[in-house]
């Protein structure tokens, strides 16, 4: 643009520029920003335009494509494209019995949505093929190749995120903030996206706000009062409807988007092992994140004199040893065709083969299925009936624990217990009257063959 700031007939340059995002245009004006003091001080005059129509004679390019999900794609054209070879399903192909598009949506001038019947598998990659898509100037986009490759979204996974300090009785407090919070942790060297992961507590379902755990890092949960005197420990994040924790404990789950157990523990007081620290004021950490499965021997209070470690790795870390597999405590049949088989300790969500199932006399078994959240009790039904009187015995190969300790067998005895009858428990002995220091108690007997 050329300007004659002097009235004298010297026009000076005030710049060129040039537009590459505007090829085609009805009108042409001039923007002016003043004030209102200036608004007379503007004049245009001899507006001339010149120069020859812009002519496209390159064809459309690729600017960009994304993988929506494992049957939808977004192509992001450089340039406007015509809706009749965008949207052409035979204009896109894709390898591996993939195919054409079933559906396409324009999304804008440059841009569509290509939906597939056949679904992507995952770490797998693609031909891409894109042949006769035009441009405004019927320039075509032909014999277009490129590849991608499709990885499903993961989904956070037993022992991803574990809970490893409770804060459920904060008052009286010590020195960290007079509330309730829970702290997780990511155990692992991946990066992991927090999304719709639920938070049960006792009889309350939480979820947990969508947010990215970095590997090793601790995020404090708490509720929204309670953020910003956190916020000084570490990352604190808002719950919404927090559920308030039991001083005497509770059992706590975290659940992914699939309502699969990620973590699961079933605190009591009795985890403080102190009479000094059970009663308020101090928080219970896990001692070994490399053992999330063990209950009560891998947490107590904190060792910390601010009464907790909230946002940061635990004052009472030390490493523990597991080099013994589960084992069976206890059989029950609690009905004549099925048993609870008890394990002396959690194991993870494994899964238990019949086959390696053994009983004698012989059951025909027809499903054995661990229970959730604490994974230390198998359901086990039968196609036949257990008969009375009989004394079973079971036996069950290679049950691992989350240690990895594999035990080879395991095994005990089970019988069905059955109603009993006049007399057939009869009390045997009674004291009523104990010495100083003793109890009373009275002892019942079974005199029955049942």
């Amino acid at each position: 643009m050329l300007v004659d700031p002097l009235l004298d007939g010297n026009y000076i340059s005030e710049g060129t520029i040039e537009d590459a995002d505007h090829f085609f245009s009805s009108y042409f004006g001039i923007l002016c920003a003043y004030t209102s003091t200036r608004s007379d001080k503007f004049f245009f005059d001899d507006l001339v335009i010149t120069g020859d129509a812009y002519m496209d004679y390159d064809p459309p390019g690729i600017d960009s494509i994304a993988i929506l999900s494992d049957s939808s794609l977004q192509i992001f054209y450089t340039e406007k494209v015509t809706v009749s070879t965008s949207e052409n399903s035979v204009n896109y192909s894709v390898d591996q019995n993939i195919g054409n598009p079933y559906l396409i949506q324009a999304t804008g001038d440059s841009s569509v949505l290509l939906y597939f019947q056949n679904r992507f598998t995952d770490k797998t990659t693609y031909q891409f093929d894109i042949d006769g898509v035009e441009d405004l100037f019927s320039n075509s986009l032909n014999n277009f190749t490129t590849t991608f490759t499709y990885k499903a979204p993961y989904i956070i996974g037993f022992g991803d995120v574990l809970i490893t300090e409770i804060m459920a009785d904060p008052t009286p407090g010590v020195d960290v903030p007079e509330y309730e919070y829970l702290e997780i942790h990511n155990p692992t060297t991946e990066i992991f996206n927090v999304t719709n992961v639920k938070l049960i507590a006792g009889k309350d379902t939480t979820k947990i706000p969508d947010l990215i755990i970095q590997p090793d890092d601790y995020i404090i949960l708490c509720q929204s009062s309670a953020v910003e005197y956190f916020e000084s420990y570490g990352t604190a994040v808002r719950v919404p409807n927090w559920p308030s924790l039991n001083n005497r404990g509770e059992l706590m789950i975290l659940l992914n988007q699939n309502n699969e157990v990620v973590f699961s523990v079933e605190y009591t007081d009795t985890w403080y092992k102190s009479i000094d620290k059970d009663d308020g004021g101090w928080s219970l950490e896990m001692i070994d994140t490399s053992f999330p499965c063990k209950g009560s021997e891998n947490w107590i209070a904190s060792g910390d004199p601010s009464g907790g470690t909230p946002g940061r790795e635990n004052s009472s870390k030390d490493h523990l040893t597991d080099l013994l597999g589960p084992e069976i405590s206890k059989i029950i049949a609690n009905s004549a065709t099925a048993v609870i088989v008890y394990l002396n300790e959690n194991i993870g969500p494994n899964e238990i083969r019949i086959e390696n199932i053994a009983i004698e006399p012989t059951l025909d078994i027809v499903n054995a299925a661990l229970n959730s959240p604490g994974f230390h009790e198998i359901n086990i039904v039968f196609n036949t009936g257990i008969n009375p009187k009989t004394i079973y015995h079971m036996s069950i190969k290679d049950l691992d624990d989350c240690a990895g300790n594999i035990q080879q067998e395991t095994s005990s005895t089970f019988v069905l217990p059955e109603p009993a009858d006049s007399l057939d428990l009869i009390i045997n002995e009674i004291l009523f009257n104990p010495s100083p220091g003793g109890v009373d108690f009275v002892e019942i007997y079974n005199q029955s063959p049942k």
